[in-house]
């Protein structure tokens, strides 16, 4: 079992040319492995790239058991961030995860 990591400028939105580079890559970490972890945290991640990573992200789910979203929508329109966060919730939906991290998400009382 293998942990994947985004990694990169937080301050920086993560924009859908970065997300292509990092479904491939994820592919290639990932092959032949079951991932544990997923940590996409610290990167502020729009629709459109979150769109481009989604089929990945749905065939690693059942294997998954932690992860890490921290600060994923943070700076995003509140529309945006919320739609981001249903996206990610319905991707795992199945998963039996033991841990999710969403800390610093500023989701206010519609996210909640």
């Amino acid at each position: 079992m293998i942990n994947l990591y985004v990694g990169g400028n937080r301050d920086i939105p993560l924009l859908p040319e970065e997300a292509t580079s990092i479904k491939e890559r994820f592919n290639k970490e990932s092959d032949g492995h079951e991932v544990l972890k997923l940590d996409m945290s610290c990167r502020q991640w729009k629709k459109a790239s979150l769109d481009i990573l989604e089929s990945f992200l749905r065939s690693i789910a059942p294997t998954v058991r932690y992860v890490e979203f921290s600060d994923v929508i943070a700076g995003l329109m509140t529309d945006e961030g919320l739609e981001v966060t249903v996206q990610l919730a319905e991707i795992f939906e199945e998963s039996d995860l033991l841990e999710i991290g969403l800390s610093d998400n500023a989701m206010g009382p519609r996210g909640l």
